[in-house]
């Protein structure tokens, strides 16, 4: 039996929103229990099944300038390092 914790978390990492440091320390996690790696890969199959099910919808017009800004900072600071 997993925690209530262990499942928020897993919710956070199928969702994407752990840092990479917190997505790290959760798989490692997932390889010493595998009742938590049984739930993450349900949640897994759930987000892509809704994902197949869900009609697209378009994205905010703004969104378009914000990635491409986002990417344009990345590129500049890689290029920096």
């Amino acid at each position: 039996m997993i925690s209530a914790q262990q499942q928020e978390t897993a919710c956070l990492y199928v969702a994407g929103a752990l840092t990479a440091d917190e997505a790290e320390a959760f798989e490692l996690g997932l390889s010493a229990d595998s009742s938590l790696k049984q739930f993450t890969r349900r949640l897994q199959e759930v987000r892509s099944a809704l994902a197949i099910c869900l009609p697209p919808e378009a994205p905010r017009p703004e969104l378009k300038a914000k990635v491409l800004s986002a990417l344009a900072a990345d590129w500049e600071r890689d290029r920096q390092s």
